[in-house]
């Protein structure tokens, strides 16, 4: 089964049902059962916070109890947290150079890299360098 690495943007866009085609159709395979999407730890934190403070995510104010959102993480989300491991230290120290004040985006990097997933799902184009991404 494909597995896929998805950032907090994606998540948070997917709340908003505003995810472009490639990035939809992702998601929908894994709300069938038939891909899995990882969450690591991190970008699950970077998103329930950003919920809620209530982001801006296009063009709509999501604003959402962390708690309830932590809750979806198991029941309605699909998507999966998964926890950092001690590998992905070495796999987050290649990253620190391109990534030196985005911690959070190496790690994230680091754990597609350590989990070996098949795609990171996000928009943000500086990462097409180090991985495989799919958004539009």
């Amino acid at each position: 089964m494909d597995t896929y690495t998805v950032d907090a943007s994606a998540v948070l866009v997917y709340l908003v049902d505003a995810l472009p085609p490639a990035a939809d159709d992702i998601f929908s395979r894994a709300e069938a059962g038939e891909a899995v999407l990882e969450l690591p730890a991190m970008a699950a934190v970077e998103t329930l916070y950003r919920a809620a403070k209530g982001v801006n995510v296009r063009g709509s104010t999501l604003s959402v109890d962390p708690a309830d959102l932590h809750a979806g993480f198991d029941t309605f989300l699909p998507v999966t947290v998964v926890d950092d491991r001690d590998s992905l230290l070495n796999a987050v120290v290649p990253l620190m150079d391109p990534f030196p004040n985005q911690m959070h985006d190496a790690m994230i990097l680091a754990s597609h890299h350590d989990r070996d997933t098949d795609a990171v799902v996000t928009a943000d184009s500086k990462w097409t360098d180090h991985a495989e991404t799919i958004w539009d």
